[in-house]
């Protein structure tokens, strides 16, 4: 599985990041929520935009380091909006998303280690 991601504090451009969804992070994340990503050197949040099988990217992935709130953040028509705000502003798609979700917000959320957390009871195998 694969992730589209919109970073929340860095971008070049309007450009949905690629990652992989690992299998244990997968009952957690949904579209909208936010996640940890890699970064360079360093890890940042990311909003999920789609979540597929196949999403189209060239070049390595590499995998999200870990769901940061498991409740989404925003819905897909907001996260849509988002995307179509940045390409027709020539805005950075990061600064578009702090509008929607100001920085003071993040530290409001859950901080949980979710390894430690149990499945969903419809996503557990019986």
């Amino acid at each position: 599985m694969f992730c589209s991601i919109i970073p929340y504090s860095r971008s070049f451009d309007d450009t949905l990041l690629t990652y992989s969804l690992p299998e244990e992070f997968r009952p957690f994340v949904k579209i909208g929520s936010s996640v940890l990503i890699p970064w360079g050197n360093d890890t940042i949040i990311g909003i999920v935009a789609d979540i597929g099988k196949e999403l189209p990217y060239e070049g390595e992935i590499k995998p999200i380091t870990g769901p940061h709130c498991t409740i989404p953040w925003l819905s897909a028509s907001e996260i849509s909006l988002l995307i179509q705000l940045s390409r027709q502003l020539f805005v950075r798609l990061h600064t578009v998303a702090q509008l929607f979700l100001p920085l003071g917000v993040f530290g409001l959320f859950e901080k949980e280690n979710f390894l430690s957390l149990t499945a969903p009871i419809s996503s557990q195998k019986k």
